[in-house]
């Protein structure tokens, strides 16, 4: 089944970057992602996620932390 898959990335492949119509879908493609990866309200929406996520394992690490300090307190009295 893998080698199938692969078998037909390869055509894929083969047809976008040796035909005159899959080079110009490609130049299409490039296009619409530069325009989508450098939208200003996707630009924001990542900065905010990463923020959270920076937040949420700081936070993580500060009750991993209390939690061993809590353990090791327990297990030497």
């Amino acid at each position: 089944m893998k080698g199938k898959i692969l078998i037909a990335a390869g055509f894929g492949v083969g047809y976008l970057a040796g035909s005159a119509n899959g080079r110009r879908r490609i130049a299409e493609l490039t296009s619409k992602a530069s325009e989508v990866l450098n939208d200003p309200k996707l630009k924001k929406t990542v900065k905010d996620a990463a923020s959270k996520v920076r937040g949420g394992a700081e936070d993580a690490a500060s009750k991993v932390r209390e939690g061993a300090e809590d353990g090791y307190k327990k297990a030497t009295s």
